[in-house]
């Protein structure tokens, strides 16, 4: 399978607007609207969707770590097994999302690397699927037996997603507006009872929103939704998720089954610490295609490293570490994230309140 030059794994460059040769611009349209931008890159919703999925299996494989070789019971095999299943679900549901809905929406104005991402998506699913098997087909009886399959297939996400991230979010602030890009995803939003997946890819990226309540109301307001939408089935969404996902792994570190449905509630989950990215991945880049690709053969030979929890090696690249993910809830993230989150909701507020004003005249 050929690899896309733009594609290289942590190291793909920003995508830049100007070079039309590599990114084409459809018919008339130009790239031209960055500076009407006021969103801060990590609320943009690719990333926002990517944190979700980044934030489910760095917390199982970190649970994973912390359980070692100690021998579960029937119970705690299974909350592993529900937790995998829900988290493989809704990573295909999020490629269809952007397979069938955003990136098709991204294209109609400007090229992004034609089907690079497809394929990518294509070999990532089928190395998922080799976790899966492990996971679900296989008999086990410690985390410790799951954990190299596991921190293979993390090892492969996270560049696909710098990928993502790096080539689309800038071509799409140069070839749309915000409000374009708010609606195209509401779109999305809008279909949260098409399927049990979607409810699922949705309630995680609500759970992962920096802001609590507040953060989801002005998300789902930038999104075309009034913000009372909260109240009409978005809470009992975020409910839900917890309870059927992060439960999972708050009991496997009290030792008890247990239903979760608030943060508070989950104690030994907000202090669980995550695990190094592979060195692998930071000392040889490569496009995510490939590794995808060369970490499922290794898989069927046995032959992926376990995960360490040795220090993370500081990268080569000083530009890397604009591109890391340090914090395994966004809820939980820098004080930084959460200020720009408040930030918009007092932005909204005050919009909201002139709009009132006017009215009232």
């Amino acid at each position: 399978m050929p690899v896309h030059a733009q594609l290289n794994g942590l190291y793909t460059a920003p995508a830049d607007p100007t070079e039309i040769r590599t990114f084409r611009p459809v018919g008339s349209h130009l790239g031209d609207k960055t500076s009407e931008w006021w969103l801060a890159r990590d609320q943009d919703v690719f990333v926002l969707m990517h944190n979700a999925l980044r934030g489910e299996v760095t917390k199982l494989e970190s649970v994973l770590f912390t359980l070692g070789d100690k021998t579960l019971k029937e119970w705690e095999i299974q909350a592993i097994r529900d937790h995998w299943t829900g988290h493989y679900e809704s990573l295909k549901e999020h490629f269809k999302i952007e397979d069938e809905i955003m990136h098709p929406f991204v294209k109609t104005r400007v090229d992004i690397l034609g089907d690079a991402f497809r394929e990518s998506h294509e070999e990532l699913a089928e190395l998922a699927h080799a976790v899966d098997r492990t996971i679900n087909n296989h008999t086990w009886a410690t985390a410790k037996e799951l954990s190299p399959s596991l921190h293979a297939y993390r090892t492969a996400l996270w560049p696909h997603f710098i990928e993502e991230e790096n080539i689309v979010i800038p071509l799409t602030r140069a070839y749309f507006t915000q409000k374009e890009v708010g609606d195209a995803f509401g779109t999305v939003l809008r279909t949260k009872k098409s399927s049990a997946a979607r409810r699922l890819v949705l309630g995680s990226i609500v759970h992962h929103l920096a802001g609590g309540k507040e953060g989801t109301m002005t998300f789902l307001a930038r999104c075309g939704f009034e913000r009372f939408a909260w109240y009409q089935g978005w809470r009992k969404l975020r409910a839900h998720y917890r309870a059927r996902m992060e439960s999972k792994l708050e009991s496997l570190l009290q030792g008890e089954e247990l239903v979760c449905k608030h943060k508070a509630e989950m104690t030994h989950l907000r202090r669980l610490k995550s695990l190094p990215i592979s060195e692998r991945i930071v000392r040889r880049p490569s496009a995510s295609v490939t590794l995808s690709m060369d970490l499922r053969n290794e898989m069927l030979f046995n032959k992926v490293d376990a995960p360490s929890a040795r220090p993370e090696t500081p990268p080569p690249v000083a530009k890397l570490a604009k591109n890391r993910r340090g914090s395994m809830d966004s809820n939980e993230g820098s004080v930084g994230r959460v200020k720009r989150a408040m930030e918009d909701v007092e932005r909204s507020r005050g919009k909201m309140d002139a709009r009132v004003e006017v009215a009232a005249k």
